[in-house]
């Protein structure tokens, strides 16, 4: 048996032909593709104390919160933040168009 019979492997193609590939021995596990997650942000215009909530939406990472709502909701002329809950400090966390992370 010749190496290629002996490795299991999973390729993907992507746009221009680019091959990626993911080559594991017998026995070993096969890494895992990472997971986008789904997290759930309130999207506020201006001050948070005002309440100005402009709708919700579902990110991949909490970072972009306030960029992909700015981007969602054109009410938000560049003015809005995402927010969330964050359970580990009991605190709802807040990010601008930025990136940058704002406790409240």
């Amino acid at each position: 048996m010749d190496r290629a019979t002996r490795t299991i492997g999973m390729c993907v193609m992507t746009v221009g032909f680019t091959f990626t590939c993911i080559v594991a021995a017998p026995g070993q596990a096969m890494p895992t593709l990472a997971q986008e997650e789904n997290i759930t942000v309130s999207c506020f215009k201006g001050n948070l104390d005002e309440g100005n909530n402009v709708g919700e939406l579902t990110v991949s990472k909490a970072e972009n919160a306030g960029r992909d709502c700015n981007n969602f909701y054109q009410e938000c002329q560049g003015q809005c933040v995402g927010c969330l809950y964050d359970y580990e400090s009991s605190r709802q966390v807040c990010y601008d168009a930025n990136g940058t992370k704002i406790q409240k």
